[in-house]
């Protein structure tokens, strides 16, 4: 069978679900370890051995990724409320409109029923909205390839967001540029754990007594420089920045519940696989000052003669400014680092669950509680 994933070194898969879409026989799904993370089974009965799995993997590709010269630009929405609903400065929703107000769909990460992290496809910009924010949590891509691959032959522009992997995986199994295709990655600190996510949302409900039906990783309540979680409850009321709220993402700016593949980043440069891409503009302090507020500002690098065409459409929408620099993003740089303790982080959670290490690792303890309330009374 083809050499597609070393079960011993899980560092060789990032997920991305192209050699599942590029398999002409059905012959490979995806299994979650016990880290929650999906990693390719091969049906060696069905495999053919035609190696176009291996062909398409981001991670064993040497294709042709940009390499022209980069525009860094600042990036506001026109539209205040828009901004309001976005991680950062609603860049996103701009090129999206544009998509869909030409007839395309748009393809990116959404929420569903059941708070997990999944690529939808959206016609229209009612189904749009779900797609706005960052979710930290890798994303099932399921089929969404092959719907990709039909939206791009039936003629329609097509705009495919994901992580530099996904994005590169979409490239690969494609084989080709396509001119109604537009691609726009993010600068990615790592995907965490669905099963962390998971566990993070039945520890709320449990502690609350309330099912949870909708999920801000980055709401800008406290405002767009403050990273807090904001948790929307079935009975209307919400909760936001509370040790309980917070504890999934201490753990994922901790390090701890990244995908292994994370730590050995091919995409941690300005050799991108997209035609844009996207991010928060930290560092706008410095850089800008006068744009620096509490609403957000988007970081955008124009990758490739396509994403400057898209760009230009885009600008009757937004308001922006040339930069000299792309801010405050290491991971344009090099991986995030791994944890040295991260084997026993995860040793402790198999023989201890989820709370327990929510406490120790993530802050939802007596004493970050402790802390909590003291901040609080201190404000007032």
């Amino acid at each position: 069978m083809p050499n597609l994933f070393d079960a011993k070194n899980k560092a060789s898969c990032c997920g991305c679900s192209a050699c599942f879409a590029a398999c002409p026989v059905g012959a490979i799904s995806f299994k979650a370890d016990n880290e929650g993370f999906l990693y390719p089974e091969i049906n060696g009965e069905k495999c053919i051995e035609c190696g176009k799995c291996v062909a398409v993997c981001p991670l064993k590709s040497d294709g042709k990724d940009s390499m022209e010269t980069h525009s860094f630009f600042a990036v506001k929405h026109r539209e205040k409320d828009t901004m309001l609903k976005s991680s950062s400065g609603g860049f996103f929703t701009a090129a999206a409109h544009w998509i869909l107000e030409n007839g395309g769909v748009v393809y990116g990460v959404i929420f569903d029923e059941n708070i997990r992290a999944v690529h939808a496809r959206a016609d229209s910009k009612e189904a749009l909205e779900r797609m706005r924010l960052s979710k930290y949590v890798q994303s099932d891509l399921g089929d969404t390839f092959r719907q990709v691959k039909q939206d791009i032959q039936s003629g329609i522009p097509v705009l495919f967001t994901g992580t530099p992997c996904q994005v590169k995986g979409i490239n690969g199994y494609l084989g080709r540029e396509h001119e109604n295709l537009y691609t726009m990655d993010l600068i990615c600190h790592g995907v965490p754990s669905p099963l962390m996510f998971s566990e993070h949302i039945k520890l709320i409900e449990k502690r609350r007594r309330a099912r949870v039906v909708n999920y801000k990783c980055r709401s800008k309540v406290n405002g767009w420089h403050n990273n807090t979680e904001e948790v929307f409850f079935a009975s209307g009321k919400r909760e936001s920045g509370t040790p309980l709220t917070q504890e999934h993402g201490n753990l994922f700016y901790g390090g701890y519940i990244l995908r292994p593949s994370c730590y050995e980043c091919k995409f941690t440069s300005l050799k991108r696989p997209s035609d844009i891409t996207m991010a928060d503009f930290w560092g706008i302090e410095k850089a800008m000052p006068d744009w620096d507020d509490q609403v957000g500002t988007s970081m955008i690098l124009v990758n490739t003669q396509k994403g400057n065409q898209l760009f230009e459409q885009l600008k009757p929408t937004v308001i922006l400014r040339k930069s000299e620099t792309y801010g405050r993003q290491p991971q344009l740089e090099r991986s995030v680092a791994k944890p040295c303790d991260r084997n026993v982080f995860w040793e402790l959670y198999q023989k201890h669950g989820y709370g327990y290490i929510a406490a120790k690792y993530g802050g939802n303890s007596f004493k970050g509680n402790l802390k909590f309330l003291a901040k609080k009374v201190l404000k007032k």
